[in-house]
Protein backbone atom coordinates (compact mmCIF):
# COMPACT_ATOMS: atom_id res chain seq x y z
CA UNK A 1 0.00 0.00 0.00
CA UNK A 2 1.31 3.46 -0.92
CA UNK A 3 1.00 5.94 1.94
CA UNK A 4 0.50 9.68 1.70
CA UNK A 5 3.61 11.90 1.94
CA UNK A 6 4.70 12.91 5.44
CA UNK A 7 3.13 16.17 6.58
CA UNK A 8 0.06 15.86 4.33
CA UNK A 9 -3.47 14.73 5.11
CA UNK A 10 -6.56 13.19 3.57
CA UNK A 11 -9.90 14.77 4.47
CA UNK A 12 -12.82 12.38 4.81
CA UNK A 13 -16.37 13.62 4.07
CA UNK A 14 -17.16 14.94 7.57
CA UNK A 15 -13.78 16.71 7.80
CA UNK A 16 -14.16 18.17 4.34
CA UNK A 17 -17.64 19.41 5.19
CA UNK A 18 -16.21 21.25 8.19
CA UNK A 19 -13.52 22.85 6.05
CA UNK A 20 -16.06 23.93 3.45
CA UNK A 21 -18.15 25.58 6.17
CA UNK A 22 -15.03 27.38 7.44
CA UNK A 23 -14.13 28.63 3.97
CA UNK A 24 -17.69 29.82 3.48
CA UNK A 25 -17.74 31.79 6.73
CA UNK A 26 -14.41 33.46 5.94
CA UNK A 27 -15.44 34.28 2.38
CA UNK A 28 -18.78 35.80 3.34
CA UNK A 29 -17.21 37.95 6.05
CA UNK A 30 -14.55 39.26 3.65
CA UNK A 31 -17.27 40.21 1.18
CA UNK A 32 -19.18 42.03 3.92
CA UNK A 33 -16.13 44.28 4.28
CA UNK A 34 -15.90 44.96 0.54
CA UNK A 35 -12.92 42.68 -0.19
CA UNK A 36 -12.74 40.83 -3.52
CA UNK A 37 -11.34 37.36 -4.08
CA UNK A 38 -8.23 36.62 -6.15
CA UNK A 39 -6.17 33.51 -6.87
CA UNK A 40 -2.50 33.01 -7.72
CA UNK A 41 -0.49 30.02 -9.03
CA UNK A 42 0.49 27.16 -6.74
CA UNK A 43 4.11 27.54 -7.86
CA UNK A 44 6.15 30.66 -8.60
CA UNK A 45 9.69 31.56 -9.54
CA UNK A 46 11.71 30.79 -6.42
CA UNK A 47 13.39 34.20 -6.54
CA UNK A 48 10.08 35.84 -5.54
CA UNK A 49 10.20 34.22 -2.10
CA UNK A 50 13.98 34.51 -1.77
CA UNK A 51 13.73 38.27 -2.39
CA UNK A 52 10.96 38.52 0.22
CA UNK A 53 12.39 36.34 2.97
CA UNK A 54 16.09 35.91 2.24
CA UNK A 55 18.19 32.95 0.99
CA UNK A 56 17.59 30.96 4.20
CA UNK A 57 13.99 30.37 3.11
CA UNK A 58 15.26 27.99 0.40
CA UNK A 59 15.78 25.25 3.00
CA UNK A 60 12.08 25.46 3.91
CA UNK A 61 10.74 25.46 0.35
CA UNK A 62 9.87 22.72 -2.07
CA UNK A 63 11.87 23.76 -5.14
CA UNK A 64 12.40 22.18 -8.53
CA UNK A 65 13.96 23.09 -11.85
CA UNK A 66 11.71 23.03 -14.91
CA UNK A 67 12.77 21.96 -18.41
CA UNK A 68 13.77 25.52 -19.20
CA UNK A 69 16.23 25.58 -16.32
CA UNK A 70 14.14 27.95 -14.18
CA UNK A 71 14.12 27.41 -10.40
CA UNK A 72 10.50 27.18 -9.29
CA UNK A 73 9.00 26.78 -5.81
CA UNK A 74 5.71 25.59 -4.42
CA UNK A 75 4.49 28.72 -2.66
CA UNK A 76 5.37 28.78 1.09
CA UNK A 77 2.95 31.68 1.63
CA UNK A 78 0.65 33.92 -0.39
CA UNK A 79 1.46 37.57 0.31
CA UNK A 80 4.43 37.69 -2.07
CA UNK A 81 2.34 36.07 -4.81
CA UNK A 82 -0.41 38.66 -4.39
CA UNK A 83 2.15 41.48 -4.47
CA UNK A 84 3.67 40.00 -7.65
CA UNK A 85 0.19 39.77 -9.20
CA UNK A 86 -0.51 43.38 -8.29
CA UNK A 87 2.79 44.52 -9.82
CA UNK A 88 2.16 42.64 -13.07
CA UNK A 89 -1.56 43.14 -13.61
CA UNK A 90 -3.27 45.53 -11.19
CA UNK A 91 -1.27 48.75 -11.03
CA UNK A 92 -3.82 50.74 -13.03
CA UNK A 93 -6.79 49.71 -10.89
CA UNK A 94 -7.94 52.51 -8.54
CA UNK A 95 -6.62 52.16 -5.00
CA UNK A 96 -6.92 51.17 -2.30
CA UNK A 97 -7.40 47.58 -3.43
CA UNK A 98 -9.06 45.26 -0.92
CA UNK A 99 -8.25 41.64 -1.81
CA UNK A 100 -8.68 38.25 -0.14
CA UNK A 101 -7.64 34.74 -1.12
CA UNK A 102 -7.42 31.08 -0.16
CA UNK A 103 -4.71 28.62 -1.09
CA UNK A 104 -2.62 25.64 -0.09
CA UNK A 105 0.97 26.43 0.88
CA UNK A 106 4.01 24.18 1.27
CA UNK A 107 6.93 24.25 3.69
CA UNK A 108 9.50 21.58 4.42
CA UNK A 109 9.23 21.58 8.22
CA UNK A 110 8.96 18.99 10.96
CA UNK A 111 5.25 18.09 11.11
CA UNK A 112 3.52 18.54 14.45
CA UNK A 113 0.06 19.28 15.80
CA UNK A 114 -1.38 22.21 13.87
CA UNK A 115 1.65 22.40 11.55
CA UNK A 116 1.91 20.45 8.31
CA UNK A 117 4.03 20.49 5.18
CA UNK A 118 0.95 21.17 3.12
CA UNK A 119 -1.43 23.60 4.78
CA UNK A 120 -4.28 25.92 3.83
CA UNK A 121 -4.32 29.66 4.40
CA UNK A 122 -6.86 32.44 4.19
CA UNK A 123 -5.49 35.93 3.81
CA UNK A 124 -6.34 39.49 2.92
CA UNK A 125 -4.47 42.61 1.82
CA UNK A 126 -5.38 46.27 1.50
CA UNK A 127 -2.93 47.69 -1.05
CA UNK A 128 -2.20 51.36 -1.60
CA UNK A 129 -3.17 52.64 1.83
CA UNK A 130 -1.74 51.87 5.27
CA UNK A 131 -3.46 54.69 7.16
CA UNK A 132 -4.96 54.03 10.61
CA UNK A 133 -8.42 53.92 8.98
CA UNK A 134 -7.34 51.33 6.41
CA UNK A 135 -5.61 49.25 9.07
CA UNK A 136 -8.64 49.43 11.35
CA UNK A 137 -10.89 48.21 8.54
CA UNK A 138 -8.60 45.24 7.85
CA UNK A 139 -8.13 44.39 11.53
CA UNK A 140 -11.90 44.66 12.05
CA UNK A 141 -12.39 42.15 9.27
CA UNK A 142 -9.83 39.75 10.79
CA UNK A 143 -11.51 40.07 14.19
CA UNK A 144 -14.95 39.41 12.66
CA UNK A 145 -13.62 36.43 10.71
CA UNK A 146 -12.29 34.67 13.80
CA UNK A 147 -15.70 34.94 15.41
CA UNK A 148 -17.46 33.92 12.18
CA UNK A 149 -15.76 30.52 12.09
CA UNK A 150 -16.99 29.76 15.61
CA UNK A 151 -13.83 30.37 17.65
CA UNK A 152 -14.88 31.78 21.03
CA UNK A 153 -11.68 31.70 23.10
CA UNK A 154 -8.96 33.85 21.56
CA UNK A 155 -6.80 36.89 22.29
CA UNK A 156 -6.24 39.62 19.72
CA UNK A 157 -2.95 41.52 20.22
CA UNK A 158 -1.82 44.70 18.47
CA UNK A 159 1.57 46.37 18.46
CA UNK A 160 3.58 48.88 16.44
CA UNK A 161 7.11 48.22 15.19
CA UNK A 162 7.82 51.97 15.16
CA UNK A 163 7.21 51.99 18.91
CA UNK A 164 9.33 48.89 19.46
CA UNK A 165 12.20 50.26 17.40
CA UNK A 166 12.02 53.55 19.30
CA UNK A 167 12.39 51.63 22.57
CA UNK A 168 15.31 49.56 21.26
CA UNK A 169 17.28 52.17 19.33
CA UNK A 170 20.67 50.69 18.44
CA UNK A 171 19.79 47.51 20.33
CA UNK A 172 17.39 46.34 17.59
CA UNK A 173 19.68 43.47 16.61
CA UNK A 174 18.46 40.13 15.19
CA UNK A 175 19.30 38.40 18.48
CA UNK A 176 17.31 40.90 20.54
CA UNK A 177 14.38 40.69 18.13
CA UNK A 178 14.47 36.89 18.42
CA UNK A 179 14.31 37.10 22.23
CA UNK A 180 11.39 39.51 22.00
CA UNK A 181 9.55 37.37 19.47
CA UNK A 182 9.85 34.34 21.77
CA UNK A 183 8.98 36.35 24.90
CA UNK A 184 12.26 35.02 26.30
CA UNK A 185 13.04 36.15 29.90
CA UNK A 186 16.68 36.18 28.79
CA UNK A 187 15.90 39.62 27.36
CA UNK A 188 16.29 41.03 30.88
CA UNK A 189 20.01 40.28 30.80
CA UNK A 190 20.40 42.17 27.50
CA UNK A 191 18.04 45.09 28.19
CA UNK A 192 17.75 45.32 31.99
CA UNK A 193 16.17 48.80 31.90
CA UNK A 194 13.54 48.09 29.20
CA UNK A 195 12.85 44.35 29.17
CA UNK A 196 9.90 44.42 31.58
CA UNK A 197 8.14 47.15 29.61
CA UNK A 198 8.51 45.06 26.43
CA UNK A 199 7.76 41.60 27.83
CA UNK A 200 4.79 42.76 29.91
CA UNK A 201 3.61 45.36 27.36
CA UNK A 202 3.05 48.05 29.98
CA UNK A 203 1.58 50.73 27.76
CA UNK A 204 2.02 53.59 30.22
CA UNK A 205 5.65 52.68 30.79
CA UNK A 206 6.20 52.30 27.03
CA UNK A 207 4.61 55.71 26.45
CA UNK A 208 6.89 57.29 29.03
CA UNK A 209 9.92 55.86 27.19
CA UNK A 210 9.02 56.79 23.59
CA UNK A 211 6.66 59.77 24.00
CA UNK A 212 3.20 60.53 22.64
CA UNK A 213 4.43 61.42 19.15
CA UNK A 214 5.75 57.89 18.53
CA UNK A 215 2.50 56.43 19.89
CA UNK A 216 0.29 58.71 17.78
CA UNK A 217 -0.60 56.30 14.96
CA UNK A 218 -1.18 53.43 17.37
CA UNK A 219 -3.47 55.68 19.42
CA UNK A 220 -5.38 56.76 16.31
CA UNK A 221 -5.81 53.17 15.15
CA UNK A 222 -7.00 51.87 18.51
CA UNK A 223 -9.38 54.78 18.88
CA UNK A 224 -11.09 53.62 15.68
CA UNK A 225 -11.04 49.99 16.82
CA UNK A 226 -12.69 51.01 20.10
CA UNK A 227 -15.48 52.64 18.10
CA UNK A 228 -15.80 49.40 16.08
CA UNK A 229 -16.11 47.30 19.29
CA UNK A 230 -12.98 45.32 18.48
CA UNK A 231 -11.46 43.75 21.59
CA UNK A 232 -7.65 43.75 21.70
CA UNK A 233 -4.62 43.93 23.94
CA UNK A 234 -1.55 46.15 23.54
CA UNK A 235 1.56 44.07 22.80
CA UNK A 236 4.68 46.01 21.97
CA UNK A 237 6.57 42.71 21.88
CA UNK A 238 5.16 41.52 18.54
CA UNK A 239 8.42 41.38 16.60
CA UNK A 240 7.75 40.33 13.03
CA UNK A 241 10.96 38.79 11.80
CA UNK A 242 11.00 40.22 8.27
CA UNK A 243 12.46 43.59 7.43
CA UNK A 244 9.60 44.74 5.21
CA UNK A 245 7.15 45.07 8.13
CA UNK A 246 7.29 48.70 9.15
CA UNK A 247 4.30 49.77 11.25
CA UNK A 248 1.24 48.24 12.85
CA UNK A 249 1.50 44.49 13.57
CA UNK A 250 -1.09 42.16 15.05
CA UNK A 251 -1.64 38.55 16.02
CA UNK A 252 -4.47 36.38 17.35
CA UNK A 253 -3.86 33.45 19.67
CA UNK A 254 -6.10 30.54 20.62
CA UNK A 255 -4.93 29.37 24.08
CA UNK A 256 -6.53 25.95 23.52
CA UNK A 257 -3.76 25.13 21.03
CA UNK A 258 -0.94 25.33 23.56
CA UNK A 259 2.50 26.23 22.21
CA UNK A 260 1.38 26.46 18.57
CA UNK A 261 -1.44 28.86 19.46
CA UNK A 262 -1.22 31.57 16.80
CA UNK A 263 -4.15 31.49 14.36
CA UNK A 264 -3.64 34.88 12.68
CA UNK A 265 -0.73 37.18 12.01
CA UNK A 266 -0.28 40.33 9.99
CA UNK A 267 0.85 43.91 9.74
CA UNK A 268 1.81 46.86 7.56
CA UNK A 269 4.62 46.35 5.10
CA UNK A 270 6.37 47.70 2.01
CA UNK A 271 7.03 45.10 -0.68
CA UNK A 272 8.15 47.59 -3.32
CA UNK A 273 11.68 46.28 -3.32
CA UNK A 274 10.43 42.76 -4.03
CA UNK A 275 8.04 43.50 -6.86
CA UNK A 276 9.67 46.57 -8.38
CA UNK A 277 7.36 49.34 -7.13
CA UNK A 278 9.08 51.47 -4.51
CA UNK A 279 6.81 52.73 -1.75
CA UNK A 280 4.10 50.12 -2.28
CA UNK A 281 2.27 50.44 1.03
CA UNK A 282 -0.03 47.70 2.21
CA UNK A 283 -1.37 45.89 5.25
CA UNK A 284 -2.27 42.22 5.25
CA UNK A 285 -2.77 39.14 7.36
CA UNK A 286 -2.94 35.37 7.05
CA UNK A 287 -4.96 32.80 8.98
CA UNK A 288 -4.17 29.10 9.15
CA UNK A 289 -7.31 27.13 8.28
CA UNK A 290 -6.06 24.03 10.10
CA UNK A 291 -5.43 25.86 13.36
CA UNK A 292 -8.74 27.69 13.21
CA UNK A 293 -10.57 24.37 12.94
CA UNK A 294 -8.39 22.72 15.55
CA UNK A 295 -8.90 25.57 18.02
CA UNK A 296 -12.65 25.80 17.98
CA UNK A 297 -14.83 23.39 19.87
CA UNK A 298 -15.61 20.50 17.55
CA UNK A 299 -19.22 20.19 16.48
CA UNK A 300 -20.05 16.51 16.59
CA UNK A 301 -23.29 16.98 14.68
CA UNK A 302 -22.76 16.01 11.06
CA UNK A 303 -24.69 18.12 8.59
CA UNK A 304 -27.34 16.36 6.50
CA UNK A 305 -26.09 14.82 3.27
CA UNK A 306 -29.48 15.38 1.62
CA UNK A 307 -33.03 16.40 2.52
CA UNK A 308 -34.69 13.44 0.80
CA UNK A 309 -33.71 9.80 0.37
CA UNK A 310 -35.37 7.75 -2.39
CA UNK A 311 -35.51 3.98 -2.14
CA UNK A 312 -36.63 1.47 -4.76
CA UNK A 313 -38.27 -1.52 -3.08
CA UNK A 314 -37.59 -3.77 -6.08
CA UNK A 315 -35.36 -3.63 -9.15
CA UNK A 316 -38.19 -2.56 -11.46
CA UNK A 317 -38.58 0.67 -9.47
CA UNK A 318 -34.95 1.81 -9.80
CA UNK A 319 -35.45 3.77 -13.08
CA UNK A 320 -38.46 5.56 -11.58
CA UNK A 321 -36.47 6.36 -8.41
CA UNK A 322 -33.76 7.96 -10.53
CA UNK A 323 -36.37 9.89 -12.54
CA UNK A 324 -38.08 11.21 -9.40
CA UNK A 325 -34.69 12.13 -7.96
CA UNK A 326 -33.89 14.14 -11.07
CA UNK A 327 -37.15 16.09 -10.68
CA UNK A 328 -36.33 16.96 -7.08
CA UNK A 329 -32.74 17.95 -7.82
CA UNK A 330 -33.87 20.16 -10.72
CA UNK A 331 -36.18 21.88 -8.24
CA UNK A 332 -33.21 22.48 -5.92
CA UNK A 333 -34.08 19.82 -3.33
CA UNK A 334 -30.93 17.90 -2.21
CA UNK A 335 -31.72 14.24 -2.89
CA UNK A 336 -29.86 10.98 -2.35
CA UNK A 337 -30.94 7.75 -4.05
CA UNK A 338 -30.35 4.15 -3.13
CA UNK A 339 -28.73 2.60 -6.18
CA UNK A 340 -30.20 -0.84 -5.62
CA UNK A 341 -33.41 -2.29 -4.26
CA UNK A 342 -33.93 -2.36 -0.49
CA UNK A 343 -36.51 -3.30 2.10
CA UNK A 344 -38.43 -0.41 3.75
CA UNK A 345 -36.71 -0.71 7.15
CA UNK A 346 -33.28 -0.68 5.57
CA UNK A 347 -34.24 2.31 3.41
CA UNK A 348 -35.48 4.25 6.45
CA UNK A 349 -32.24 3.51 8.32
CA UNK A 350 -30.20 4.71 5.32
CA UNK A 351 -32.23 7.94 5.24
CA UNK A 352 -31.72 8.52 8.98
CA UNK A 353 -27.98 7.83 8.66
CA UNK A 354 -27.79 10.58 6.05
CA UNK A 355 -29.70 13.09 8.17
CA UNK A 356 -32.60 13.24 5.71
CA UNK A 357 -35.96 14.65 6.74
CA UNK A 358 -38.01 12.44 4.38
CA UNK A 359 -37.77 9.09 2.65
CA UNK A 360 -39.58 8.22 -0.58
CA UNK A 361 -40.46 4.57 -1.11
CA UNK A 362 -41.29 3.19 -4.55
CA UNK A 363 -42.46 -0.38 -4.87
CA UNK A 364 -44.78 -2.51 -7.00
CA UNK A 365 -47.97 -0.77 -5.81
CA UNK A 366 -46.52 2.70 -6.40
CA UNK A 367 -45.38 1.75 -9.90
CA UNK A 368 -48.86 0.53 -10.80
CA UNK A 369 -50.51 3.73 -9.56
CA UNK A 370 -47.81 6.16 -10.75
CA UNK A 371 -47.36 7.37 -7.15
CA UNK A 372 -44.72 7.37 -4.44
CA UNK A 373 -44.95 6.91 -0.69
CA UNK A 374 -43.47 9.81 1.32
CA UNK A 375 -42.58 9.22 4.97
CA UNK A 376 -41.76 12.17 7.21
CA UNK A 377 -38.98 10.89 9.46
CA UNK A 378 -39.72 13.39 12.24
CA UNK A 379 -43.51 12.91 12.55
CA UNK A 380 -43.57 9.31 11.19
CA UNK A 381 -46.51 10.36 8.99
CA UNK A 382 -46.77 8.54 5.66
CA UNK A 383 -48.64 9.81 2.61
CA UNK A 384 -49.22 8.67 -0.96
CA UNK A 385 -48.31 11.33 -3.53
CA UNK A 386 -48.72 11.30 -7.35
CA UNK A 387 -45.34 11.40 -9.09
CA UNK A 388 -46.31 14.62 -10.88
CA UNK A 389 -47.00 16.33 -7.53
CA UNK A 390 -43.84 15.25 -5.70
CA UNK A 391 -41.98 18.55 -6.10
CA UNK A 392 -44.90 20.59 -4.72
CA UNK A 393 -45.30 18.15 -1.85
CA UNK A 394 -41.70 18.50 -0.70
CA UNK A 395 -41.12 22.20 -1.45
Amino acid sequence: MISKPRGTRDFLPDEKEERVRTYGALRETAKLFGYREVETPTFELAELFIARSGPEVVDQMYTFEDRGGRLLALRPELTASVARMYSAEMRSIPKPLKLFYFGNCYRYERPQKGRYREFAQFGAEVIGNDSPAANADLIGMAFRNIAAVGLDEYVFRIGDLRVLRAILGDDATPEVMRLIDKKDPGLKAVLPDRADAILDSRIDEVRSIVGDDVMAEYDELTGILDAMDVNYEFDVGIARGLDYYNGIVFEADAPALGAEKQVCGGGSYDLGGVVGIEGLKATGFAMGIDRLILAREKDDAVGPIANVYIAALDDAAIPVALSVGQRLRTAGIPTDIGLGSARPNKAIKAALDRGCSSVILIGEDELAANTVTVKDLATKEQTTVPVDSIVDNLS
